[in-house]
């Protein structure tokens, strides 16, 4: 370990949260509430004999028509089934990580060099408004050298007179 640096330790504690552990906690939040019965009414269909995508769909469908977790397994329950009826893949999992992480960033990175094109463009704009301002005094200037060679043109011709 480099020279400085100290190792992080972390203590974290995992709460059982299946049907009857930990009521009290389960019930404080509604949507990890009604993920222990979805769960536990996938379970109960796979122990049923169903497989287990069909015991996740019918749990998702079972769910819906009781009001449990109902507006998120309407919008997401083909992927909810997708997602819980597959074996874990660990490397599956990380890759599907990483390629969120980079999508994370890609979109960081978009999201500053809009904002630096948007401060460039807005010093464009400034430095054309200053460029029009300039002009405009040299227009003046000029106008200026114009009447001073004017009356310095009649001071010559009355003084030749």
């Amino acid at each position: 370990m480099p020279d400085g640096i100290k190792p992080l330790e972390l203590v974290v504690t995992a709460y059982n949260i299946n049907p009857g552990y930990n009521e009290s906690i389960v019930r404080k939040d509604e949507n990890l509430h009604g993920y222990v019965i979805f769960t536990a009414k996938a379970r109960k269909f796979e122990q049923g004999g169903m497989k287990r995508g069909r015991s996740v769909k019918a749990a998702a469908e079972e769910c819906i028509k009781e009001g449990v977790l109902k507006e998120y397994l309407e919008s997401n329950a083909s992927e909810v089934v997708n997602m819980l009826a597959q074996e874990w893949d660990w490397n599956k999992a990380l890759e599907i990580n990483a390629r969120n992480a980079i999508r994370h960033v890609n979109e960081q990175w978009e999201a500053v060099l809009a904002n630096k094109d948007a401060e460039i463009a807005d010093k464009d704009a400034s430095l054309a408004d200053k460029d029009a301002s300039l002009a405009d005094k040299d227009a003046s200037l000029a106008n200026k050298d114009a009447e001073i060679a004017a009356l310095k043109a009649m001071l010559n011709a009355q003084q030749g007179q």
